[in-house]
């Protein structure tokens, strides 16, 4: 998710949206080299970052006209919009229940477009002609992510969106009439879509991939050419703006905390350019994907929300770069589907061992077809005479996490008693079954949604082995387990003895968390030890999901 919504919405005037730290969605206006042009609180509690579109205002005697577009926790699309200096005074009801940010575009003859993923999964589609249509139109297709939608010509306007099963999917609409069935255009999405279009018959889609990195693919007017990737590593959906025909800029976050630029001029890619310079004035490093706008010809202006929840803004002129980030006024921003995933607690009721077990934890998040991420932590020997029953691990979290409402999260640990194997080579083999279960399990969700399952209560392992979305997967799945640690001998009272895996929908993880956060003990009971050790062990392990 961009923390930052932009438009153009009169000759040289930029207006910027976002929400704050109660999730109101706020405003701000001005030429990009000065702000408070105008500045608005717009109210409301949202659910996603808005939508904002502004219509033609070029024609005379058309004054200035705004449409921002939001889901609010109710989960249905609402509208305010602004005309000349007045916002209407309440948020209009567009009615639906979606699970994606909202996405608009505005064409000529009045018209604007909404679209939203609904609880199905679907696409849906809303039209303003001087009024709203009376029913969302129902599109179809499997979709993870909200659409991108551009406009390479008056009468033509073309969706985009990441499929369930990750790959890029397409429809256009020209006139009044959708073109046959969504255009599978493969890939593996990790980021949704981004499309922009630099005149007629041209269109360029950017996404970043499982891999991290930065990946094109474009329409030439014949024929769809094939992805190519522009490497790098990037954590968040990359922003693209072009002033010009044969002219791309393309901005994204790194996995070090700076924005990237690419651009795209004579035929050829150019970059990687580091937008970092002036980064030791913002508290260091961003923390949202970058939002690029081009108000006029070899102008570009970039937004970015930093670590300190603040927002920055940095402005080519054609020339150069402004010589560091400029705060923008208005207070600071909040995302509302980002999380902290944690394991807080281990308790041992029975030991595995005889007298006390020594043992080492681990735990791995996915958000959706982002890759995995893993830590490792030696917990030390619990359970036995004058041995602590408890211990509070301290390196097993991630934050921070973002879940949008139509993704997945994957969160699961494992602990293990074992007092006899090289610690690094325990720890490599814990992060390898992890990665295995979290991975495993994020391509047996996608292909369940593309097969239009609503609800997922299981995840179909190798092998057909089903593992539960939440609780112990102790018992049928530990002889899986053992074979994903494979690496490391388990020897006399070694073992397993706790093993989670927890999913959520966005939607429901949202919901989860609404009153401070979800805190779940879990009761494993252990299995059949050998011969000579303390029998069934019983762990309790404490788990954590909140809202940051």
């Amino acid at each position: 998710m961009n923390g930052v919504t932009a438009t153009r919405s009169a000759p040289n005037q930029l207006d910027i949206f976002w929400l704050d730290s109660q999730f109101a969605v706020q405003h701000e206006s001005g030429n990009g080299t000065q702000w408070g042009f105008g500045s608005d609180n717009l109210a409301g509690i949202f659910t996603t970052v808005p939508a904002a579109v502004a219509s033609d205002t070029t024609q005379p005697n058309v004054p200035r006209r705004l449409d921002v577009f939001g889901l609010g926790l109710d989960y249905r699309m609402w509208h305010k919009r602004l005309e000349g200096t007045q916002w209407t005074p309440n948020w209009e009801d567009l009615g639906g229940i979606f699970i994606s940010s909202p996405a608009a575009i505005a064409r000529p003859g009045d018209l604007i477009d909404v679209f939203g993923v609904g609880l199905d999964f679907a696409m849906y589609h809303k039209v303003w002609n001087g009024r709203w249509s009376p029913a969302w139109q129902r599109l179809g297709g499997t979709f993870s992510s909200a659409a991108s939608i551009v406009s390479s010509d008056p009468a033509r306007i073309d969706v985009f969106a990441r499929g369930a099963d990750f790959t890029l999917r397409h429809r256009s609409l020209t006139g009044s009439t959708w073109f046959s069935e969504w255009q599978n255009l493969g890939g593996s999405l990790a980021s949704p879509p981004v499309a922009i279009s630099w005149g007629p018959n041209r269109m360029d889609v950017f996404a970043v991939w499982t891999d991290g990195g930065l990946w094109h693919r474009w329409w030439d007017g014949n024929i769809w050419n094939d992805w190519e990737s522009l490497g790098g590593s990037f954590t968040a959906s990359p922003s693209a703006v072009t002033w010009s025909p044969d002219r791309l800029d393309v901005f994204a976050l790194g996995t070090d905390g700076n924005i990237y630029h690419y651009w795209f001029l004579d035929q050829a890619w150019n970059g990687r350019e580091v937008m970092s310079f002036g980064a030791q004035d913002i508290g260091g490093g961003f923390t949202s994907g970058p939002t690029a706008i081009s108000p006029a010809f070899n102008r570009i202006n970039l937004l970015a929300p930093a670590i300190n929840k603040n927002l920055y803004h940095l402005e080519w002129n054609g020339t150069q770069w402004t010589p560091g980030w400029a705060q923008v006024p208005g207070g600071q921003f909040r995302l509302p589907t980002r999380y902290r995933f944690s394991v807080d607690n281990v308790h041992v009721t029975q030991t595995r061992a005889l007298h006390s077990d020594t043992d080492t934890a681990q735990a791995s998040i996915a958000a959706w077809n982002w890759g995995v991420q893993n830590a490792v932590q030696k917990l030390g020997d619990l359970g036995g005479i004058g041995d602590p029953n408890d211990s509070q691990p301290n390196q097993l979290h991630f934050e921070p996490i973002t879940v949008e409402l139509c993704e997945t999260a994957l969160f699961n640990y494992l602990v293990v008693n074992n007092d006899h194997a090289d610690q690094k080579a325990l720890d490599s083999a814990l992060t390898k079954a992890g990665t295995s279960l979290t991975s495993g399990s994020v391509k047996s969700i996608s292909n369940s949604l593309a097969a239009g399952v609503g609800a997922i209560v299981g995840i179909e392992l190798v092998g057909g082995i089903v593992a539960p979305i939440i609780g112990s997967l102790l018992g049928s799945l530990v002889g899986w387990l053992l074979e994903q640690v494979g690496d490391v001998i388990f020897a006399d009272c070694d073992g397993i003895v706790a093993a989670e895996l927890i999913s959520y929908l966005g939607r429901d993880l949202h919901l989860k968390t609404a009153n401070g956060g979800l805190s779940v003990t879990t009761t494993h009971h252990g299995t059949d030890s050998n011969d000579g050790c303390g029998g069934n062990s019983q762990y309790e392990v404490t788990w954590t999901i909140t809202r940051v």
